[in-house]
């Protein structure tokens, strides 16, 4: 996945997640505020059935002559659930239950005042004191001498449903259609950064293919003059010109990868020490017209990969320690086995890195020093060749104290 899809992924996930969350705030205020309006519509006009429960239950008013005996106040209590139409339970103020016609257990009901959701039933339970006391026994009563009165609203299971369905259906939708809005708003914003790249890609293609014949008649032509006929001034120059056709053949090594993914595929093992003095000897007159002093301590390392691609990755390493050390600077490479793992390490004493930026140094086109030129391609390439190869590369750097870029793999 490159990174403009990775970009607008995110960008997308993080539209997609804030939007969900504020439509689920505004549907969850929505949804168990009409869940309330569900639990409490079937009680709203039982003011009067209450009543004649908490008379009958405490035998008081114009009930009392009806409820001499308990069988003739289960009877009441029956005629008037029939007569209202809704299922109750009755309790006297012992708790002890006086009539009780609902299909729930009332040991499932909470004892506390307030409306309840159980078994998909809405039902009310509520202490009522017993009407028409004296200022006597206004003072004796207790919370305890309370009748008990449970009322059965109903069945609203199917009302629930509908509910979910309306309010977390219509959620779903909005959430569906914010999301393709917002993948098609963040690709018309990200269109002119993805052009750009693709700009930019292109320009890096088209130079490749423009530098490959210049560059082969510069080798061509360098490779057949001979030192010894030059005087001291023209050698002088010449080595100038040898300097700049070798920084083109790197450029052009990295444009290669760039644009190709991979150089020639020649797999092999490689006499990593051979290959670094190699490479030492290229950079030499590099080094050397800013004073570098090039300190090496290289044992007998292999590794198995391509060594064009290898050598691109030691030259990148060795052409940022160039660019980033100042004059008189140093810079050592080290090459040693450690039991089964081989350690490659550069390190220079230059500018370093800030500490906010390691952890982007190996993204592509991402540049710190902008006075130093260049694409942001060169340590990109290596991150990428020594994933492809198995090496491990990390890097530790403090501001003016220098870098030091560490590879390790293991020998096969």
């Amino acid at each position: 996945m490159n990174e403009v899809k990775k970009t607008t992924l995110s960008i997308l996930l993080l539209y997609v997640l804030s939007t969900t969350s504020f439509l689920g705030i505004l549907f969850g205020v929505w949804y168990f505020g009409e869940l309330n309006l569900l639990k409490t519509r079937p009680f709203y006009d039982i003011q009067d059935l209450s009543k004649k429960l908490i008379y009958i239950a405490a035998k008081q008013g114009k009930y009392e002559s009806y409820t001499q005996s308990v069988q003739a106040q289960k009877a009441l209590l029956q005629s008037v659930s029939l007569q209202s139409g809704y299922l109750i339970a009755v309790f006297d103020k012992n708790n002890q239950i006086i009539y009780n016609n609902m299909k729930l257990k009332p040991s499932l009901i909470p004892l506390k005042d307030g409306i309840y959701l159980i078994q998909n039933h809405a039902i009310l339970n509520s202490f009522g004191r017993p009407l028409f006391l004296n200022n006597e026994e206004k003072s004796q009563y207790k919370l305890e001498d309370e009748y008990r009165i449970i009322i059965d609203g109903g069945e609203v299971g199917a009302l629930i449903w509908k509910l979910r369905l309306k309010v977390w259906g219509l959620f779903g939708i909005l959430v569906v259609m914010m999301t393709i809005v917002g993948f098609f708003l963040v690709r018309l914003s990200l269109r002119p950064i993805n052009q750009k790249i693709q700009e930019l890609n292109q320009f890096i293609k088209d130079s490749t293919h423009e530098i490959n014949t210049p560059l082969s008649v510069l080798q061509m032509s360098v490779s057949g003059i001979n030192q010894d006929e030059l005087s001291p001034k023209n050698q002088k120059r010449f080595r100038s010109i040898l300097i700049s056709a070798k920084t083109l053949e790197n450029i052009y090594d990295a444009l290669i990868y760039t644009s190709f993914g991979r150089l020639e595929n020649q797999i092999q093992n490689i006499d990593m020490q051979k290959l670094i003095e190699e490479r030492l000897e290229f950079f030499e007159m590099l080094f050397e017209q800013k004073n570098i002093i090039l300190c090496a301590f290289l044992n007998h390392v292999s590794l198995k990969g391509n060594p064009k691609s290898i050598t691109l990755v030691i030259d990148n390493l060795l052409s940022n320690a160039y660019k980033y050390t100042p004059k008189n600077g140093e810079v050592k490479i080290s090459l040693q086995k450690s039991g089964e793992e081989c350690l490659l390490i550069i390190e220079d004493n230059g500018y370093g890195i800030e500490k906010q930026n390691l952890p982007h140094i190996f993204k592509r086109y991402e540049r710190f020093e902008r006075s130093k030129g260049g694409f942001g391609l060169g340590l990109n390439i290596v991150k990428k060749i020594c994933d492809e190869f198995g090496i491990l590369i990390t890097c530790e750097s403090e501001i003016k104290v220098g870098s030091r870029f560490t590879l390790r793999w293991r020998e096969l």
